[in-house]
């Protein structure tokens, strides 16, 4: 058979195969024009070997004597060596897969940012969990500029239409075929051996039941093993050191700040008396004050002085700073701040002398119909309120002004707005003449004149994006929680909270089982009223 044809190895295969079809497996072996001719004894093997060679002389076959080899007590077959010990492979096949070099991996892609991950120091943790997990690949990212790049990413050429169908067949501009996108389970829950790390590792869910039960018992349990508590609480009882000479010199120093009782350390900070959170349930306070749906991802500051109201350990700076840079929501949905312009707040001398309204929206509709958020902020004390809208009516605006917020707090001086015409509207004009309230508007297409409002409007669907990223249809049933969570805490211009500055006193700052409300130094109507005049003037 000439060699070369097109299935010449697979005929010439099957030609031997029908030479030896009439003798027993057992006995010999073919592959092309390789023979194999097992051995028992030397006596049977000859006997064999006969019938074999008769076989191949009866269909007309030639053997080679060069190539032939007889009675050998090891034989190399296709890559193997076969031996009376039995069938061991041949290394020099191996040694190419020793010497074979790492597969080098190219991506190309017109996202030119990922040519910095190897070089550039990454602050954000989420980009340096995916650096991590990028080097351990010999991977070189070649950029291609967008107009060249006519092989990009499904996604990135899906229609609007079809971007959440999982059935509907796609293209990319009609010319390149792009596969079906299933659409995302959101209800869908994936565990996790992360959920330790701090640095590097996005947080994407944190328990949150069962935070308060039995809060008070598991402080009790933990306190007294702790390496920060433990010797305090030792030292206060029996006045006894059994530490190191350092350790001993800093609970000596310290030890007027602190106090004991019923096995719970607590420490005086000014007048302000916190409870020494031991480390077990350190993660338990910082959870229950920022994930908890009351207190909406405040970022680091606003939470510090929450916690900061009721609790007390070492480093609990760094430790809710390290928090929210881990926390998956805070990380996707927390914007980056740019330079500040120099533009100064609207001066304000006290209370109810300005409020500022604003509409938020659209929304996706939820139940009951609202789509829209009516935003109204005190100035002064920063407070602000909010309100679901079904629609966006000049009568509804008018109504809930004076039902919820000038009754309820009190007729402003003036009433700040843009130029919408439902703002604008005689209705709305007509009830702030009769209160007496003066109403001014901002220039036209220039929203900066409502800084205070635009501000909280920003912070405010932050909030809402962070903690409904499961159900953002609920927004409306839990708006004003967040509005609360914005008022109890800090605020940059003031360093109080709005709520503090409304009603003269600290709100309650952890759904933790502790008494946060500060001590009023008041007995009875008129010194509590002093106190208010005073704190305001003071603030």
């Amino acid at each position: 058979m000439a060699q070369g044809l097109i299935n010449a190895p697979a005929t010439f295969q099957r030609a031997m195969q029908l030479v030896l079809s009439g003798l027993p497996r057992e006995l010999a072996l073919v592959y092309i024009n390789d023979l194999i001719i097992f051995l028992k004894d030397f006596d049977s093997h000859l006997e064999d070997l006969r019938t074999l060679l008769d076989q191949v002389q009866k269909c007309g076959l030639k053997l080679k004597v060069e190539k032939a080899q007889f009675v050998l007590s090891e034989v190399k077959y296709l890559g193997f060596f076969l031996s009376a010990d039995g069938i061991r492979p041949d290394l020099a096949k191996l040694e190419a897969l020793r010497n074979m070099e790492p597969l080098r991996e190219r991506a190309e892609t017109d996202h030119k940012a990922l040519l910095a991950w190897k070089d550039k120091k990454l602050n954000n943790a989420k980009l340096q969990r995916w650096a991590t997990e990028l080097a351990d690949h010999d991977l070189n990212i070649q950029h291609v500029p967008g107009r060249l790049h006519s092989e990009a990413d499904v996604l990135s050429r899906l229609r609007q239409k079809v971007r959440n169908s999982s059935t509907a067949p796609c293209k990319a501009d009609g010319t390149v075929p792009a596969t079906p996108v299933e659409p995302v389970d959101t209800n869908k829950t994936e565990e996790t051996d992360h959920r330790g790390d701090r640095k590097g590792n996005v947080q994407e869910e944190r328990e949150l039941s069962k935070q308060g039960e039995g809060f008070l018992e598991g402080l009790k349990k933990h306190s007294g093993g702790d390496a920060y508590t433990g010797p305090r609480i030792r030292y206060l009882k029996t006045e006894e050191l059994s530490q190191s000479n350092r350790m001993s010199r800093t609970i000596l120093v310290s030890a007027d700040r602190f106090r004991t009782e019923n096995g719970i350390l607590y420490c005086m900070e000014g007048d302000r008396e916190q409870l020494v959170v031991p480390a077990a349930l350190r993660d338990c306070v910082i959870a229950s004050n920022h994930d908890y749906a009351l207190f909406g991802h405040l970022r680091t500051r606003r939470t510090l002085h929450r916690v900061k109201e009721s609790f007390w350990w070492p480093s609990m700076a760094n430790d809710m700073k390290d928090w929210c840079e881990t926390c998956g929501p805070c990380q996707r949905r927390t914007p980056a701040r740019g330079t500040d312009p120099g533009v100064t707040s609207i001066p304000v001398s006290g209370l109810r002398e300005l409020y500022g309204m604003d509409i938020v929206g659209l929304f996706r509709t939820a139940p009951g119909g609202y789509k829209y958020i009516l935003v109204v902020t005190d100035h002064y004390t920063k407070w602000a309120h909010v309100f679901p809208l079904v629609e966006m009516s000049a009568t509804t605006i008018a109504r809930l002004l004076l039902d919820f917020v000038f009754l309820d707090h009190g007729f402003p001086r003036f009433l700040l707005s843009d130029r919408g015409t439902n703002f604008c509207a005689e209705i709305v004009s007509t009830l702030s003449r009769l209160l007496g309230v003066e109403r001014i508007r901002t220039t036209a297409y220039h929203p900066q004149g409502n800084g205070l409002t635009e501000r909280f409007n920003q912070t405010l669907v932050n909030m809402l994006a962070k903690c409904l990223e499961k159900n953002p249809e609920k927004w409306a049933a839990v708006c004003r929680q967040y509005a609360w969570a914005y008022n109890t805490s800090v605020h940059d211009i003031t360093s109080h909270t709005p709520y503090e500055l409304m009603f003269g006193m600290i709100p309650p700052h952890s759904l933790l089982p502790v008494n946060a409300f500060a001590d009023v130094p008041a007995t009875d109507v008129a010194d509590w009223l002093e106190f208010l005049k005073k704190e305001m003037e003071e603030t």
